[in-house]
């Protein structure tokens, strides 16, 4: 076993909070040093009983990391978290040529997994809207049919107002600060929300706590993905919370905001609101040729690049030919390799009629140099939207898909690129939801 891959064995078993016990703290500094001062199979005492490596795997692989980066040195921070019904412990570590982050998984005091990888300074997230003083943040797990999810709430402790949002991620594994590349735009919204008096409830996809239960499913649909943990941070927010129904409003960002309707459309009641950012307003298979279109667009495609359009269309083709009765049988390749029923779900569900005909105010936010989801969707969805009573909508010029700001044509490895949703972003859904709580 090499020190560096993380082990992920999930278990189902129930904890509903969470408090970081000095234990486990303790705990990763002594497996630390022991690693240092060479008693591998001491430390290798320290991992549960079914994860417990080999002393001999532990020392070549320590020996290894100190050949790359030097010996270890004193650690920088510590910080603590859950994943499901795991505990975090991430201790930041100076070495003779750079830092490393050295990240502990455990259950119940014992070592579950253990791996490292490299601390670029220059490509950590900086949230500018986190403030100390007057929020009460809290670390927390909830359940959701018969899995354990994480979570992470925070609230103004003199609130002006008793309003919540909840967020619902886009498409893929996301953890819940919806992390891509150095950005973090969830946890951007949480603390400048909080910023404004409000509060915030974001938790981890379980297609990321735990992938193995979906992977290769063929039945899996997008109400599956997220429908299910919607519900339950609702009813969790209900009922161990004290949030009235219409305190609650859902924040749904690409394909979150394709589902946001529909998990809206499943409550018992009507929430305070929904605002849809980035979302389509389109079926997904329709768009995904657009997004490669757009990304080989003003350059001469290669013959490699021309085959891969060719085949996206080609799998495009093959979500419009889905048949309820032929789902199982169905073998044609489908987008993202994602399987049929998930995409024929998508295919039969209407997101912008779903949301018409729901009586609930509607925020509608769209950044102008997105193209994952484009100025097309939101105006599809302001034509939708027209006889809803209660719908605005605005248009971000600068904007790119996490709405933050940038200028010239938007590419991939903007994201890679540390930055903030804008403050004008955050002021326009803050006041949006106070005048809301205010009628």
């Amino acid at each position: 076993m090499k020190t560096n891959k993380l082990i992920c064995l999930i278990v189902c078993n129930l904890f509903f909070s969470q408090i970081f016990s000095q234990t486990i703290i303790d705990r990763s500094l002594e497996f630390m040093q022991l690693m240092i001062d060479g008693n591998y199979t001491e430390a290798s005492q320290m991992f549960s009983i079914v994860n417990k490596p080999e002393a001999a795997d532990m020392e070549k692989s320590w020996d290894e990391l100190v050949r790359k980066y030097g010996e270890i040195g004193e650690t920088v921070s510590v910080e603590t978290d859950i994943f499901g019904k795991y505990d975090i412990v991430k201790r930041i570590v100076a070495t003779e040529s750079s830092q490393l982050v050295f990240t502990f998984m455990f259950e119940d005091d014992d070592i579950k997994s253990f791996r490292y990888t490299d601390y670029l300074p220059k490509m950590q997230h900086n949230n500018i809207y986190k403030i100390n003083e007057g929020i009460i943040e809290e670390t927390l797990r909830f359940k959701s049919e018969d899995l354990v999810l994480s979570a992470s709430y925070i609230a103004p402790k003199e609130p002006d107002n008793h309003a919540v949002v909840v967020f619902l991620h886009g498409s893929g594994p996301s953890d819940r600060d919806e992390t891509l590349g150095a950005n973090k735009p969830f946890l951007d919204m949480a603390y400048g929300f909080a910023a404004n008096g409000i509060a915030s409830f974001r938790f981890d996809k379980k297609t990321l706590l735990y992938p193995k239960n979906f992977t290769g499913k063929k039945e899996m649909t997008v109400w599956d993905e997220y429908g299910y943990d919607a519900l339950a941070a609702v009813d969790y927010l209900i009922n161990e919370k004290d949030y009235k129904q219409n305190e609650i409003f859902i924040l749904g960002h690409s394909l979150g905001g394709n589902v946001a309707p529909r998990v809206v459309d499943s409550l018992s009641f009507l929430p305070g609101g929904v605002i849809l950012v980035a979302a389509g307003a389109r079926p997904l298979h329709k768009v995904i040729y657009e997004q490669f279109e757009y990304l080989y667009k003003d350059k001469g495609l290669s013959k490699s690049e021309k085959a891969r359009l060719a085949m996206i269309a080609e799998q495009v083709e093959n979500v419009d030919n889905l048949d309820i009765n032929k789902l199982e049988s169905f073998e044609k390749p489908m987008p993202l390799g994602i399987p049929a029923y998930y995409w024929y779900d998508l295919k039969e569900y209407n997101q912008c009629e779903t949301m018409a005909r729901i009586n609930v105010p509607v925020l509608v936010l769209q950044g102008k140099r997105d193209y994952q989801v484009t100025v097309k969707d939101f105006k599809m969805w302001k034509k939708a939207l027209k006889n809803h009573s209660d719908a605005e909508f605005k248009l971000f010029k600068t904007h790119n898909h996490l709405m933050m700001e940038g200028k010239g044509k938007l590419m991939p490895d903007e994201y890679e690129v540390p930055s903030n949703v804008s403050e004008e972003f955050i002021n326009c859904v803050s006041d949006w939801v106070k005048s809301r709580m205010s009628n």
